[in-house]
């Protein structure tokens, strides 16, 4: 007898093979969410992290107190060793997320929320000191991940997700453009 034409010889293996699909389907998309949410918990984690570590504050203070002076004893080199080792702590740690980041360990929209307005602000203040120890260092790739999700951030883009983030994300100034948003 058949079904839907289907001979009832083949109705068993065609049951079991719908069913392998459906498992594999129902696996690959549990597999995905628990992705999600591993790359979710680790974002926040290491968010929680930067903001409690006592070496990062320590780090974070002292950038603070050279961005005043605009680096200039950090170019010049009359810069403490505990001093150098604070700044280079601090932009390690943010190269370090943003390698994390494109390799899928980190979640870029959770950071990119968190973080973008200070990351502007730290990428301004020391683009120049990057830019002379490139040169020193004839190295290109000196906080090139820094330098690279900034850059992409300001021009409205993601790195990692393609494509330009929602208006509702954009960072700006424009009191007006955010007040009629509002309402």
């Amino acid at each position: 007898m058949d079904f839907f034409g289907i001979p009832s010889g083949l109705l068993s293996p065609l049951a079991i093979l719908c069913s392998a699909v459906l498992a594999l389907l129902s696996a690959r998309f549990t597999v995905n969410s628990q992705r999600v949410i591993a790359r979710t918990r680790a974002t926040s984690d290491i968010i929680t992290k930067i903001e409690t570590d006592k070496d990062i504050i320590k780090a974070e203070t002292n950038f603070a107190v050279l961005k005043k002076a605009k680096f200039k004893t950090l170019i010049d080199g009359t810069c403490s060793d505990d001093e150098r080792i604070h700044i280079i702590t601090f932009l390690n740690m943010y190269e370090n997320i943003f390698l994390g980041i494109s390799m899928d360990v980190y979640d870029e929209l959770l950071f990119f929320r968190y973080k973008r307005g200070v990351l502007f602000s730290h990428w301004d203040a020391v683009k120049d000191l990057v830019m002379h120890w490139r040169k020193e260092e004839q190295n290109d790739r000196i906080y090139e991940m820094f330098e690279l999700f900034v850059s992409k951030w300001k021009d409205n883009s993601f790195v990692c997700r393609k494509g330009k983030y929602p208006e509702y994300y954009l960072h700006t100034t424009d009191i007006s453009r955010i007040q009629n948003q509002v309402l």
